[in-house]
């Protein structure tokens, strides 16, 4: 389907370590489906948690009055959670893929020996994000079995625990046998996602 200038936009956030070229399968899936998409970029290594919401903040400035849908992948999903909590114009859903809302197991021991902001945005004892009211969210979790087990405790994705891509106050949400790393790429997740974006639930 072609996309017009009136078309609903649609921002997709990659995750720590993560790069645009990541989603440009998923893009052109919500593209087809008659949706403006863009892919985000910015630094996660060293640069601040702020300067990833600053970037989507912008984005969302130029949507010129059309429909904005947050899409966000791990911690990309946290960029869009504090972008949606200032309600910017426009605004009509947040798909959160493989987000730690209440942090991860992983970035509690990797901030050990790399401190950086970003890391210490998703340990979990990371400040909570305020909730977000009045528009349609979804989420989508990863459970599969792995080596990590014992770290987590529960069932997760390799990166993060279902509990928490789970821990908002959420509209639906889909629970998929896959690792985190692969979810960017999956058939899976591009038709979940274009799913929730065309009808706001799963």
């Amino acid at each position: 389907m072609p996309v017009t200038s009136q078309c609903p936009r649609v921002l997709i956030a990659h995750g720590w370590l993560g790069h645009a070229v990541q989603f440009r399968g998923l893009a052109r899936r919500v593209a087809e489906a008659g949706f403006d998409a863009t892919v985000l970029s910015y630094p996660t290594l060293f640069a601040p948690f702020e300067l990833a919401v600053d970037r989507a903040r912008r984005a969302a400035e130029r949507t010129g009055g059309a429909p904005l849908h947050l899409v966000g992948f791990s911690m990309g999903g946290l960029v869009m959670r504090a972008l949606a909590a200032e309600k910017p114009p426009g605004l009509a859903s947040l798909l959160l893929i493989g987000t730690p809302n209440a942090g991860s197991p992983i970035a509690d021991l990797a901030v050990r020996f790399a401190p950086t902001p970003a890391l210490r945005r998703l340990m979990t004892t990371a400040p909570a994000l305020p909730e977000i009211e009045g528009i349609s969210i979804g989420c989508i979790a990863g459970a599969r079995r792995g080596p990590l087990g014992p770290l987590f405790g529960e069932p997760h994705d390799g990166r993060v625990a279902v509990s928490s891509a789970l821990a908002i106050s959420h509209s639906d949400a889909r629970i998929v046998t896959m690792h985190h790393t692969a979810m960017p790429y999956a058939r899976q997740t591009a038709d979940l996602t274009v799913r929730f974006l065309r009808d706001g639930h799963f």
